[in-house]
């Protein structure tokens, strides 16, 4: 997915909210894990993005049902 220049500017600049939050300890560390979510869908990831709302609202109990078990676009281009 292409990433517009007004997206990537915002996933900048949260980012950089992001890590200042995480390194200060200015936020709940659920606050910081909505922030990445947030930061995941700006620039179309979609694998961190499912990490994080698991993180957020807790992890399937059935085991066909988690991301674990789904192969990430990540650990398919280094099979290749």
């Amino acid at each position: 997915m292409a990433v517009s220049k007004s997206s990537a500017t915002e996933a900048y600049e949260l980012s950089n909210q992001l890590l200042a939050d995480l390194e200060l300890g200015q936020l709940a560390l659920s606050s910081c894990v909505t922030k990445a979510a947030r930061l995941a869908r700006l620039v179309g990831d979609d694998d961190h993005l499912m990490i994080f709302r698991y993180e957020l609202s807790g992890y399937p109990s059935s085991p066909a049902g988690g991301c674990l078990l789904r192969r990430s676009a990540f650990a398919e281009s280094q099979s290749e």
